[in-house]
C-alpha cells in the first residue's frame, strides 16, 4: 500500500487564506462563519466522519500609561478534528478552523484591526503511517492609538484535536 497521505491527494486547505476578524474597532460579521481546513484532497467531504469539537477564548488587552484600558478583546477560536476516511487509514484530519472576535471594546479615537491568514500550506504533522493534518493561522492585531502597537499569534489546528500557539 502507498503513502496514506499520496492515496488522498495530498492535505489540501478547502476555505478561505485571510479574513478580517477586526475592522476599525469593530468585530466583523463574517468572520464567524471564514474559516480554514486540512482535509485530503481527493476524498469528498461526505466520505470524512468522526468530527470532534474545540473551542477556546482568549483576551487581548492593552493598558494605557494611567492603568486605563485602550483596547479590550475577547476572541475566540474553533475547529472540528479526528476527521476520518477508511481511504486513508490511521489519518486524521481538521476542518472548520475559524477565529472570531466575541466583545471589542476600543479607547476613544483609536483604532484596532485583527485579521486571520493561513500561514502557508496544510501540512502532516504525524508520521508517513498515521498522518495527522495540520493548518497554521496567523491571527495578528493592530492597535492605533498614540503609539502602534500589534501582536501576532500563530495558531495550529491538528487533526488529532491539538491547537499550538507559537
Amino acid at each position: 500500500m502507498g503513502d496514506p497521505i499520496s492515496i488522498a491527494g495530498g492535505i489540501v486547505n478547502l476555505g478561505k487564506t485571510a479574513w478580517d476578524i477586526v475592522k476599525d474597532g469593530k468585530a466583523t460579521s463574517g468572520a464567524q462563519t471564514s474559516f480554514c481546513s486540512a482535509v485530503p484532497a481527493n476524498i469528498p467531504f461526505n466520505e470524512l466522519s468522526g468530527w470532534k469539537n474545540q473551542s477556546k477564548e482568549w483576551e487581548w488587552n492593552i493598558s494605557g500609561g494611567f492603568g486605563n484600558d485602550l483596547v479590550e478583546a475577547t476572541l475566540k477560536y474553533n475547529f472540528q478534528y479526528a476527521g476520518i476516511t477508511d481511504k486513508v487509514k490511521n489519518a486524521v484530519f481538521v476542518t472548520n478552523f475559524s477565529v472570531w472576535c466575541v466583545k471589542i471594546e476600543v479607547a476613544f479615537l483609536a483604532g484596532a484591526n485583527i485579521n486571520a491568514t493561513v500561514k502557508g500550506d496544510p501540512y502532516n504533522a504525524g508520521s508517513k503511517d498515521k498522518p495527522i493534518a495540520a493548518i497554521p493561522l496567523l491571527v495578528t492585531a493592530a492597535f492605533n492609538g498614540s503609539n502602534a502597537l500589534s501582536r501576532t499569534w500563530l495558531l495550529t489546528a491538528h487533526g488529532d484535536g491539538s491547537l499550538s500557539v507559537g
